[in-house]
Parts: structure tokens; sequence; C-alpha cells
């Protein structure tokens, strides 16, 4: 990031600042009966990277995720040693929770693993309440304050 900063502010003349904004968000909470995702040890720090690009390219067993990841099917979600944070995404897209940025207020700060297996039916529970009911975690509206990148100014490059 820093040879990136410098790079736009020497080619675009980029001048910014940060500060913090209230921003409507959606957060990502424990349910009352508390999150329900099992303990599990920390990813291998060392990784063999040949071993994961294996895994994702279907050369090994596909039937559990590496530590680290998760799998989705048309079936649901299988995690293995994962982190709250490594699920937000994954969530926001499940609920069509996209159009703000969605952050972990779980509080929930190791690693786990989970199963969900998610049904869409349209005479079913919704997809957000087969999260709730399998992982104890949901998704509430709220306003928080942010860190913002502020664009001061910018201009045009010159010709190289």
């Amino acid at each position: 990031m820093p040879l990136l900063r410098v790079l736009l502010e020497s080619r675009f003349k980029l001048k910014t600042h940060t500060e913090v904004r209230v921003t409507p968000v959606y957060a990502l909470v424990q349910v009352k009966s508390r999150a329900k995702l099992k303990d599990a040890a920390p990813p291998p720090a060392n990784a063999d990277p040949q071993a994961l690009d294996d895994q994702m390219r279907g050369k090994v067993d596909h039937s559990k995720p590496a530590p680290g990841s998760f799998m989705v099917t048309g079936n649901g979600w299988v995690g293995s040693a994962v982190q709250v944070a490594g699920l937000l995404g994954q969530i926001a897209y499940e609920e069509g929770a996209t159009d703000r940025l969605m952050v972990d207020e779980t509080g929930l700060t190791g690693y786990y693993d989970f199963a969900v297996k998610l049904l869409h039916d349209k005479d079913g529970p919704s997809v957000a309440q087969q999260i709730e009911d399998q992982l104890g975690l949901k998704v509430e509206q709220r306003k928080l304050p942010i860190q913002t990148y502020v664009i001061d100014s910018a201009e045009k490059p010159s010709e190289n």
C-alpha cells in the first residue's frame, strides 16, 4: 500500500486525508443464545501453498476444506479453522446485504469449524433465519464510526 500511495501521489497529484464518519453498515452479531461455532486450532502458519492449490483445483479430497478455509456448495458451507471475519462476504452475499460495508461485531476472535445447510425454498425459512438458527449469528443494520478516506484533490496525469 505505501508504494501504491506514492504512485498515486506522484502520478495523479492525489491528496487525501482520513476522518471518522458515522456510516450505515451491516453488523454481524451473536444472537442471545450465543454463536454455534466449534472452537478449532488455528491453521498452520507454514501451510504448504501447493497443498492448498491442489485442494482448490480438486486434486485432493474435496469433502473437507483445507484448514483456514471454507467450501461453498449448492447445499451450504463447511468451514475448517476459519475466523468469523472470513465469513462476512459470504453472509453478505447470501443475505443480499451487499449495498453497505459489513463489519464483525460478534466479539469472536478465535478459529472455528462449522457447517451450514442452506435450503433455498420459497416456502421455507429465509437464508437469514437459517444462518441464525445454525450459526447463532445474525445481521443487523447499524450506524458506526468508520475511518474513511477523503479525496481532497487529484489531477489528470501528464503524458509519459
